[in-house]
């Protein structure tokens, strides 16, 4: 396992505040579950080059758990989806699973999910964008409806425990009214709340210890405001939460007689007369299970607040590039290499990430020699190149024609700018007038910073 499990329950009411919503409480179905929990099972690695503009991808993979000492290969049933991806079989390496393709344009799906290599190719250069998905799903408004349905069930499921197994009518009323007045719209804003925090956690880049320290003191200062603010704790509460982690079931049960009996201004006794099935944590799982199933209870819980944080596969993606990205989110090697590591939402298990893995990297390849023969260096690299490239691509055919004839008869002996002052689109351009002048801005300014970064 890579981390061990952890839970909070949140109570209600300050019991300063004699509000009838304050005075309501919660039972223990209306909680938050942080889990952090899961075992990695499959590892994966994937290496790729450029040839020729196409990619040669290597996938191996292989399964491992932390009782064993030794990897062993994938199942035949996940060996054979990745053959019919490569469209050649797999091979056994040192135990694990291995194959290799080369693939133009889309890559293939052996992990899970999508890429791409595209190429933006012009006479000056080439400008290449790698994306690529991991699992998971990018529909954030399906898993915000999840949460909704989850939410109005849990909701559903507490009211009818409470109209089931109450014996006190007053007290059954007053908590019925809170269930209907307050609880599913606090739970959603607490859901919220939380999916709010794990995309912080998703985008954050802990430099060192004290980066993440300072992030999670954040988010749990964020809970406890919320939780504080809207009467379901007050601070007195706090210590004897903090003594649950170490407590048995029956003296979780136990804390929250107390903690109801003090929300609902009675005793111990007036709980247990009121809900006898408080008095035992089997008597208390009994009554729960005759509403919902084990099965159920886990998924509605997963799905309203429930965030998974360790990841049960992984992936480390190589791709030999040869010089730096202009831009990109992983890592680079000195042996020319751009590197990204990711844990990865298992298959069938809830979701890891709010979002899925997503990784990206754009580069750019100039035609040195071209660009030597026109200017007698090279002229456009970098991101000057790259702007240069989506520029020239967004030429119509006429335009295009026109500036290869203009730039094919440069020489380096040229005042190049004298030039390109000069040029002009001609009428058989599709651009109406104005926007035929337009169209030079972008060359005359990246050729103009150019020369501007020689002189200087």
């Amino acid at each position: 396992m890579i981390r061990s499990s952890k839970s909070f329950v949140a109570g209600v009411s300050n019991h300063r505040d004699r509000t009838p919503r304050a005075r309501m409480a919660v039972l223990p179905m209306l909680g938050i579950l942080l889990f952090f929990s899961g075992c990695v099972r499959n590892v994966y690695e994937i290496d790729m080059s450029l040839n020729e503009g196409r990619v040669e991808r290597r996938f191996s993979g292989a399964s491992k758990a932390k009782s064993e000492s030794r990897e062993k290969r994938l199942s035949p049933a996940e060996e054979a989806r990745i053959a019919a991806a490569y469209g050649v079989d797999v091979r056994h390496e040192d135990g694990k699973s291995v194959v290799t393709g080369i693939f133009d344009g889309k890559l293939p799906v052996d992990v899970g999910g999508a890429g791409y290599l595209h190429h933006y190719n012009s006479p000056m250069g080439t400008l290449s964008v790698y994306l690529e998905r991991f699992r998971g799903s990018d529909d954030l408004a399906a898993r915000i409806d999840r949460m909704t349905e989850a939410v109005s069930r849990l909701v559903e499921l507490a009211q009818s425990w409470v109209r089931a197994e109450g014996r006190d009518p007053e007290i059954v009323a007053r908590v019925e009214a809170y269930l209907a007045e307050h609880a599913q719209h606090d739970l959603k804003n607490f859901g919220l709340l939380v999916l709010t925090l794990h995309a912080a956690l998703e985008f954050n880049e802990f430099n060192d210890k004290g980066d993440a320290e300072k992030f999670w003191a954040e988010a749990v200062a964020r809970v406890a405001q919320y939780a504080v603010e809207r009467g379901y704790i007050d601070f007195s509460d706090v210590p004897k939460i903090v003594r649950l982690n170490r407590a048995d079931p029956e003296s979780h049960l136990q804390w929250l007689r107390e903690l109801l009996a003090k929300r609902l201004e009675t005793d111990e006794n007036g709980i247990l007369r009121a809900f006898p099935a408080l008095a035992n944590q089997r008597r208390l799982e009994a009554s729960v299970l005759r509403l919902a199933s084990e099965d159920e209870l886990k998924e509605v819980l997963s799905d309203c607040v429930t965030i998974r944080l360790a990841a049960f596969d992984r992936v480390t993606v190589r791709f030999r590039l040869l010089q730096r990205p202009l831009a990109f989110n992983g890592n680079w090697l000195d042996d020319g290499t751009a590197e990204w590591t990711a844990g990865l939402d298992a298959p069938g298990e809830p979701p890891i990430h709010l979002l899925p893995v997503q990784l990206f990297a754009a580069w750019i390849a100039p035609e040195e020699s071209y660009q030597k023969q026109l200017f007698g260096r090279l002229m456009l690299d970098g991101q000057n190149l790259a702007d240069y490239v989506l520029w020239y691509l967004s030429l119509s055919e006429h335009e295009s024609h026109q500036w290869d004839v203009f730039l094919d008869a440069t020489k380096p002996s040229d005042t190049f700018l004298v030039r390109l002052n000069a040029f002009r689109f001609s009428a058989q351009s599709d651009a109406p007038g104005e926007q035929k002048s337009n169209l030079l801005v972008e060359p005359k300014r990246l050729f103009k910073a150019a020369m501007k970064a020689d002189s200087d």
